[in-house]
């Protein structure tokens, strides 16, 4: 609540991404139900009080194949295209119009 006021006084638009973690070898990784319940109610939260929620967790674009170690994604530059490509097919017709709307 504290970081989305001061951004609401200080013009500042939040955008909260929620990543794909190492997926299984089906490329899924399916969420408990508590886990669903908060980022419904979370997302619901974020949304009334203006800030941008998108998440990436369910993408089948985004596969085993293109991660290192862990949950982070491989550093081969063709892979961090792919990745940015991905991110920014999503995310910018969430932020852009908003960003581009007066204040």
């Amino acid at each position: 609540p504290h970081l989305i006021a001061l951004a609401k006084e200080q013009g500042i638009l939040l955008h909260f991404h929620r990543i794909k973690r190492r997926p299984a070898h089906t490329n899924t990784r399916p969420d408990p139900p508590r886990l669903t319940n908060y980022l419904t109610e979370l997302r619901r939260y974020l949304d009334s009080n203006g800030c941008v929620y998108s998440d990436e967790s369910a993408d089948p674009a985004l596969t085993l194949a293109m991660y290192a170690d862990g949950d982070h994604i491989a550093s081969e530059p063709a892979v961090q295209a792919q990745y940015i490509a991905n991110f920014w097919q999503r995310v910018a017709p969430l932020v852009k119009p908003r960003l581009a709307a007066p204040r």
